[in-house]
C-alpha cells in the first residue's frame, strides 16, 4: 500500500503590497473596535468614517471652547455645575479625537512603509517632518 500524501494545509501567498487596515471610529455591538480593509479612500464606508471622525474633532474643539470660557472667568465666578458639566463633555469627547489621532497616525505610517524606500536596511524608512519656517 502507497502512503498517502501529505496534505497539510497551505497558508495562501503574501499580498505583495499589503493593503493597511483602516480603524473605524465606532466599534462592534460588543464594544470591539472595527477595522476597514480598502485600497481606496474614496468607498461608502470609508466617507461615513471620514464624516464620523470630523464630527468627533468638531466636537472637541466645541468642548475646548468650552474649557477656555471657563478659564477667562474672573476668581469667585466659576460656577461649578457648569465647570462639572464643561469637564463631562471633554471626558467624553477626548477619548474619540483621540482615537481619531491615533487611527490617522497609524494610517500615515503605514502609506509610508509602503512608498517610502528604507536607507539604512532596516525596514522601512518614516518620512522626515519639515522643520517650521
Amino acid at each position: 500500500m502507497s502512503e498517502a500524501p501529505d496534505h497539510q494545509p497551505q497558508e495562501p501567498p503574501a499580498h505583495p503590497n499589503p493593503v493597511p487596515l483602516r480603524r473605524l471610529p465606532w466599534e462592534s455591538p460588543d464594544g470591539k473596535p472595527c477595522f476597514l480593509s480598502t485600497d481606496s479612500n474614496g468607498g461608502v464606508v470609508s466617507r461615513i468614517a471620514d464624516a464620523v471622525e470630523t464630527a468627533q474633532v468638531a466636537a472637541g474643539h466645541r468642548v475646548l471652547a468650552e474649557l477656555d470660557d471657563l478659564l477667562e472667568l474672573p476668581p469667585g465666578k466659576l460656577d461649578l455645575a457648569q465647570a462639572r458639566l464643561t469637564l463631562a463633555h471633554a471626558r467624553e469627547v477626548l477619548p474619540d479625537v483621540l482615537q481619531v489621532a491615533e487611527s490617522r497616525a497609524e494610517r500615515l505610517a503605514a502609506a509610508s512603509q509602503l512608498k517610502t524606500p528604507d536607507t539604512k536596511g532596516t525596514g522601512t524608512a518614516l518620512p522626515q517632518a519639515d522643520p517650521c519656517p
